[in-house]
């Protein structure tokens, strides 16, 4: 189904767009702020958010979740100039494949979950169109510093590319590396002189300690 130039806006209640097999395309306005609000965008097949749509889940939930349990091929696009909104509250994106280029706003504290069946960090800042399955070295920096809690999934690899700099720098945000099948892995790969991306994180002014850093 596709959620297209209507403008749907409730308060402390669940919006949720499923769909077994299909896809699900979000592109309009979807406001559903609150501690009960929620956003839930779901398909076998594919879940877009396409530029220029706007979801608000403020202080609630949002979760795009695009999965094919016999494939293993659905995708979750979040595109350029597409946004969404938690303030305080939580987001989760998941896809088979995944192509991360959208914004996401989020205040201190909130948690940002990440995932698909193989992700990778590399060098740098994001570019307007990313690679498949890759979020970025400044992004992970910039929500830890924010004060937003990461929670990075792979559920078959976690690839971390060497960073120019050497090291990912976090702040008060948590920064978590999970896998989720007992098979996989968390790599960090080496430069040619075999040194590996360090990470580690340092108190923010507002804040009187630094994120914790897992890998799962």
């Amino acid at each position: 189904g596709t959620i297209e130039t209507p403008v749907y806006e409730i308060a402390d209640q669940p919006v949720r767009a499923e769909s077994g097999r299909g896809t699900v395309v979000q592109a309009g306005t979807i406001t559903a702020n609150g501690a009960n609000g929620e956003v839930i965008l779901t398909a076998g097949d594919d879940v877009v958010l396409e530029g220029g749509s706007s979801t608000s889940a403020v202080g609630g939930k949002f979760a795009a979740f695009a999965n094919d349990f016999g494939t293993y091929d659905s995708q979750l696009v979040f595109e350029d100039n597409a946004s969404v909104y938690i303030g305080g509250g939580e987001a989760q994106f998941y896809g088979n494949e995944l192509w991360y280029a959208g914004d996401l706003f989020a205040n201190a504290g909130a948690t940002l979950s990440i995932g698909a069946m193989e992700l990778a960090i590399a060098n740098g800042a994001q570019p307007s169109t990313p690679a498949l399955n890759t979020l970025y070295e400044q992004m992970v920096e910039y929500y830890s510093k924010q004060g937003v809690h990461l929670d990075l999934v792979g559920d078959t690899q976690i690839t971390v590319a060497y960073m120019a700099d050497g090291k990912i720098s976090g702040g008060s945000g948590d920064i978590a590396f999970r896998n989720v099948y007992e098979d996989g892995g968390i790599l960090f790969a080496s430069n040619a002189s075999g040194k590996r991306t360090t990470i580690h994180t340092t108190a923010n002014l507002d804040s009187g300690q630094g994120g914790s850093v897992y890998m799962t």
